[in-house]
């Protein structure tokens, strides 16, 4: 552990913005790399494209393997902590109908706290 919060690479470089787990293959990686699920009424799992929704969400690689690593282990009830069964039609449907350019993987090299590909926040390197 580094500073008491989480843990660092191995030659001691701190990660660059925030870091989650995959609720499919339990990897871990940037929030950029990954899609948000969120739980609605009434146990509905459904992707939150703008990773902006209230309450308690889960993370998942924009990956069909991932998907169905996360619906085989009934990972979405335990991350989302849902009471009953989760509805992952939503999720499902999401994957099925979004394009290549949709999802995460596939975004420019700028993370969420605004740096650019080379970690300076007004540079004009790409």
């Amino acid at each position: 552990m580094v500073d008491g919060v989480g843990t660092s690479a191995p030659d001691g470089a701190r990660p660059n913005g925030p870091m989650r787990t995959c609720i499919g293959c339990r990897a871990v990686a940037g929030r950029s790399h990954l899609v948000r699920i969120v739980l609605v009424p009434p146990a509905r799992a459904v992707v939150d494209e703008t990773a902006s929704a209230p309450g308690r969400g889960a993370w998942l690689h924009p990956e069909r393997a991932c998907l169905d690593q996360a619906v085989r282990r009934r990972a979405f009830g335990r991350a989302l902590r849902a009471a009953g069964p989760v509805d992952t039609d939503g999720v499902t449907h999401w994957f099925a109908s979004a394009t290549i350019d949709d999802r995460p993987s596939s975004r420019s090299d700028r993370d969420e706290s605004g740096l650019e590909a080379d970690g300076h926040p007004m540079s004009t390197q790409r």
